[in-house]
């Protein structure tokens, strides 16, 4: 599955619910601040976490070992059901045109 061998963290300005959906949906481990909303699993500092999706150009603490990108990474992969480039979605970035998966 597409997000399989990720380990998420969704930061608390994302709309939760529907980005959790839509990672495990295809796979993907996710989890979030437990201030925000009950269930989370896993916290922020956790060492595994893989990517960090944030909607804000600058943090305050960052980890070295995850990638940090914007919430459109996850749509987009979906859609090109496929992993693209983090670099195209780091925080701060001009993003690339968002299409519409309905669209040929």
């Amino acid at each position: 599955s597409l997000f399989g061998d990720l380990k998420l963290f969704l930061n608390r300005e994302i709309p939760r619910q529907h980005f959790a959906f839509l990672i495990r949906c295809f796979g993907g481990t996710v989890s979030w601040d437990s201030t925000v909303a009950g269930g989370s699993t896993f916290t922020v500092d956790d060492s595994s976490i893989t990517h960090h999706i944030v909607d804000r150009p600058n943090l305050q603490t960052q980890y070295i070992t995850r990638i940090y990108v914007q919430p459109q990474w996850i749509v987009d992969c979906i859609n090109a059901r496929r992993l693209l480039p983090p670099s195209n979605y780091f925080p701060g970035s001009t993003l690339p045109p968002h299409l519409s998966p309905f669209v040929t």
